[in-house]
């Protein structure tokens, strides 16, 4: 299982292209588009006076909401600044009070990972639950993880299938794979609707469900046992550079289960797992007194 948090620490250029569809067309200048090119290329300083710029202009009330939202990301991660939580959360809240979708799950973002406040994660519920009422994609994922995982609320697994089953629907690869992963692991389960979320993910090249997909070829689960079927999906996983696919994949290396058997790559697999943190790669090589670096 993954949460959302792991993909969405900084996701200041995700809505650039339906801005620029949107309000920017209408601008007769685009503060938050330079802002976003000076970030991308590293210049912040010139990236916090365009958001800046837009921040405090007023004409069009949509792309000031997206400025003020940008520049109190600046101030949350310290991009360029030195981080300053009471700055971003009144960046934050002023575009929240223009209707930014985004603003209400980025002071969440403050409190739950605790950018320069104590973490609070009541309080991150509450604004992840207004981002997700508005329609953002990270509120539904953060509201869905913190439901699922007893986090500053109640644990309520219902709740939380029903966020990441509306993500899915929205054609979100993390909702898509998180769905999966509930209906595999989690009462009552349903190995179908798994497999079936677990490929629209892999559609959107999401090498984690491809690994999970692997797996339920490999140990029949909802599928004809087929282990040609499982190594395939764990290359592609590999691949991607998941280490639980070049796990899985080292393993049917080491026992010629649809692939030849070939001792050098799983080895080759298994160090490129554990270098990449996976521990039980490190066991399989430790054990078997094969050397690895970290």
């Amino acid at each position: 299982m993954e949460s959302v948090s792991n993909r969405f620490a900084f996701r200041i250029l995700a809505p650039a292209l339906l801005l620029c569809a949107t309000v920017c067309a209408r601008a007769p200048d685009n503060p938050v588009a330079d802002g976003d090119y000076a970030y991308q290329q590293g210049n912040y300083a010139k990236a916090i006076q365009s958001y800046r710029e837009g921040a405090n202009d007023d004409r069009l009330p949509e792309l000031q909401a997206t400025a003020q939202d940008r520049l109190g990301r600046m101030f949350s991660n310290g991009d360029g600044v030195a981080q300053d939580a009471k700055q971003a959360i009144s960046w934050f809240e002023k575009s929240d009070a223009l209707g930014n979708i985004e603003a209400p799950t980025d002071i969440g973002d403050i409190y739950f990972f605790a950018r320069g406040v104590p973490r609070d994660l009541p309080t991150a519920v509450r604004w992840y639950r207004k981002g997700a009422d508005r329609g953002s994609p990270h509120g539904m994922g953060q509201l869905a993880w913190c439901y699922l995982n007893a986090m500053g609320v109640d644990k309520n697994v219902a709740e939380a299938r029903a966020l990441y089953l509306k993500l899915a629907q929205l054609g979100n690869d993390l909702g898509a794979y998180q769905s999966g992963w509930i209906f595999e692991h989690v009462e009552p389960t349903d190995y179908a609707q798994a497999m079936n979320w677990y490929l629209q993910a892999a559609a959107q090249n999401y090498a984690l469900a491809k690994n999970n997909i692997g797996y339920m070829y490999e140990h029949g689960m909802g599928v004809k046992k087929n282990y040609a079927t499982a190594a395939h999906w764990y290359e592609q996983a590999a691949n991607a550079g998941d280490k639980r696919g070049q796990y899985h994949l080292g393993l049917l290396y080491e026992q010629g289960l649809g692939v030849d058997k070939n001792l050098e790559k799983a080895i080759t697999l298994m160090r490129m797992s554990a270098k990449a943190g996976n521990q039980e790669a490190v066991q399989w090589l430790t054990t078997r007194s094969i050397g690895f670096e970290l």
